[in-house]
């Protein structure tokens, strides 16, 4: 009797294990379910990064009366904003925080007007060495929905006089980011402050008149003040590519970089190196490459680009072709039967 108890529960046993086969092989539709591939993400630029530099030029030839003692640029104060908002323009008046730059050099009363403005994306602010010509650089983000640049420095000493552009765009007439832009600065008069000389703390002008370009007038000749250049960046390197394998193939998909604007793939196999033969350039963050060696291991590598130019090379990934193994029905089916018919003759043995 302990035996045939011991052989009953053998039995169960097994019994229960081929059934868990079952369900799995009816539940899966095969003998191996691989996962889908990553769904492609939206690529584009959407977003630029640029150097600015910021280059004084106040030399005996802007002003020909000549530099005077102590010539400086102030703090570099401004945002990057939309549509929605113009801090200041020649022929306006200027507001409180404008006033407070041009006639001292102190930005925080201006930070706090962009600050307020539900159209601006952040505050630009940036230290500039002393001396007329001394020069400053630095990065800023733009993006399509905040594309505009607005900058000023006051030209000290002076009433109330500066230097700076007003919602610079820096897409072009078609929409795409410029590669490279030079913007030459010449001197405006806040209407805030009386005063012909190189001097501070003034007379206030009453009433407040508005802001004037003084460009070859007075002190100044049409020579420029300064000069911003903005120079488009490379983008940042992507992170490395994820790979599904395929018969035959292997889709490639990376997290989308900012200001990328196209991608290469390149691939190779064993100790090949690689090539421009193998390679293939995409808008979107994902590829699938083709015509591969089943068993064979090749290894990918993704660079982003623009007009900038080209990131550096992300770290490689790698990726094995497989041959698809045959799928139900009609070998899982066959192979389920099998199963359960001896489930069955297993239960008429015992009957019998």
């Amino acid at each position: 009797m302990a035996g045939e108890h011991k052989l009953t529960m053998r039995y169960c046993s097994v019994q229960r294990g081929l059934r868990r086969l079952a369900a799995t092989l009816v539940a899966t539709g095969g003998i191996l379910w691989l996962a889908p591939p990553v769904a492609a993400q939206d690529g584009g630029a959407a977003a630029a990064t640029y150097e600015v530099t910021f280059q004084g030029n106040w030399i005996t030839a802007s002003t020909p009366d000549g530099v005077v003692s102590g010539a400086h640029f102030t703090t570099l104060v401004g945002a990057v904003h939309n549509d929605g908002v113009t801090f200041w323009r020649s022929g306006g008046r200027a507001s409180r925080g404008v006033e407070i730059v041009a006639e001292r050099g102190v930005t925080p009363p201006f930070e706090s007007e962009i600050d307020a403005s539900p159209h601006a994306a952040v505050v630009i602010k940036q230290s500039i060495g002393g001396g007329g010509t001394a020069s400053a650089t630095f990065l800023i983000d733009v993006t399509r929905d905040h594309p505009l640049v607005t900058l000023l420095s006051m030209i000290g000493p002076s009433p109330d006089w500066f230097v700076g552009i007003s919602g610079l765009s820096l897409l072009d007439g078609s929409d795409q980011w410029v590669p490279r832009l030079e913007v030459d600065l010449f001197p405006y008069d806040a209407g805030t402050e009386e005063g012909t000389e190189f001097s501070l703390d003034n007379l206030a002008t009453d009433p407040q008149g508005t802001i004037t370009s003084i460009r070859g007038a007075g002190k100044f000749s049409n020579e420029r003040m300064a000069r911003l250049t903005f120079v488009r960046q490379a983008p940042e390197r992507p992170g490395p590519p994820g790979v599904t394998p395929g018969d035959g193939t292997l889709d490639v998909s990376w997290t989308a970089v900012p200001g990328a604007e196209s991608y290469t793939v390149q691939w190779r196999s064993g100790l090949e190196e690689y090539s421009d033969a193998r390679q293939q350039t995409v808008q979107a963050p994902s590829a699938t490459l083709l015509a591969l060696t089943n068993g064979s291991s090749y290894t990918v590598r993704v660079r982003a680009s623009n007009a900038g130019g080209d990131s550096d090379w992300s770290q490689e990934a790698t990726g094995t072709p497989l041959q698809p193994v045959p799928a139900l029905p009609a070998a899982g089916a066959g192979l389920l039967g099998l199963l359960l018919a001896l489930l069955g003759g297993r239960r008429r043995a015992r009957g019998g």
